[in-house]
């Protein structure tokens, strides 16, 4: 930064960064939120970085190397994207209601556990069949909708999904695939074929897609993320993109998605890993025989 070795580190989220894998286990109240917690808050003045929690960058400027937020403006050498990724929200009717979560942030987390009564879970991926075993800790009712033929299709084949819902039903949680859903009412979720089913609380655990807004709006180049090199740099000098928000050689990085090859860090080979932070509420890897 202009002003020498200082690094703001700036977040719409009133808190410090944490661990969203670890969002299973605080739904599930197997974890403290304050568990999360990426580093201790020690940390950031130590190494000269100032946390601007609860603070929105609305624009950037490259040319002038600066940048508005919703405090005020700021200069800088070097800027760094971290963006993340946003929730996919499949444009459902009903699905503005204030019972209707995504499962992306501690406020969602928070959210959901404030309503009692049955729960509804759309999505039968990772993030999906993680929030219906954590809900179903403390929530007599819970239904798994999927739009597909089973579970965890991007991440393991036909039998595994298979014995995942007879894991999840043997839990108590309802799994119901090739699910069209026809509309979110106030007390259920309605399917087109006339099935409904009680909710008070709906998770939408429906993929997640790159935050590049901000990028675009400043003029960077972007297609499904922003587009860095294998040194995670943009096409405008000072400028890096990092994590779930950039794509490198076609290639993004979200829930359940492609990742690095052990060891070989973003210039690794892509490759999928079925179980990498899969987590069960009250069980910490997959089901013996399924490991791949």
């Amino acid at each position: 930064m202009r002003s020498g070795l200082a690094s703001p580190l700036i977040g719409d989220e009133p808190c410090q960064a944490y661990n969203r894998i670890q969002l299973s286990p605080v739904l599930g109240a197997e974890k403290a939120a304050s568990e999360t917690r990426l580093l201790p808050a020690s940390w950031y003045p130590r190494h000269n970085v100032t946390v601007r929690a609860g603070e929105t960058v609305t624009a950037v400027d490259i040319a002038a190397r600066t940048l508005q937020t919703t405090a005020g403006e700021l200069g800088w050498d070097e800027l760094v994207f971290a963006t993340g990724s946003l929730p996919f929200l499949p444009p459902l009717p009903g699905i503005t209601q204030p019972h209707v979560f995504a499962f992306r942030t501690l406020a969602d987390v928070e959210g959901i556990l404030a309503i009692d009564g049955p729960a509804v879970v759309i999505g039968g991926g990772v993030l999906g069949v993680e929030a219906a075993a954590a809900l179903r800790c403390h929530c007599d009712s819970v239904t798994l909708l999927h739009r597909g033929s089973g579970l965890m299709e991007q991440q393991i084949d036909a039998f595994a999904g298979e014995q995942l819902q007879m894991l999840l039903a043997e839990r108590g949680i309802r799994c119901v695939m090739e699910s069209r859903i026809a509309a979110i009412d106030e007390h259920q979720v309605r399917l087109e074929d006339g099935r409904a089913f009680a909710a008070s609380r709906v998770v939408l655990a429906t993929g997640v897609q790159p935050n590049k807004r901000l990028a675009e709006r400043s003029g960077l180049a972007c297609a499904r993320g922003i587009l860095v090199d294998r040194q995670l740099a943009t096409a405008q000098p000072g400028v890096s993109a990092i994590g779930e928000c950039c794509e490198i050689d076609g290639q993004t990085w979200g829930a359940g998605g492609t990742v690095s090859a052990p060891g070989g860090g973003v210039g690794g080979p892509p490759v999928r890993d079925p179980w990498r932070g899969f987590q069960l509420a009250g069980q910490r890897h997959p089901p013996e025989g399924h490991r791949h």
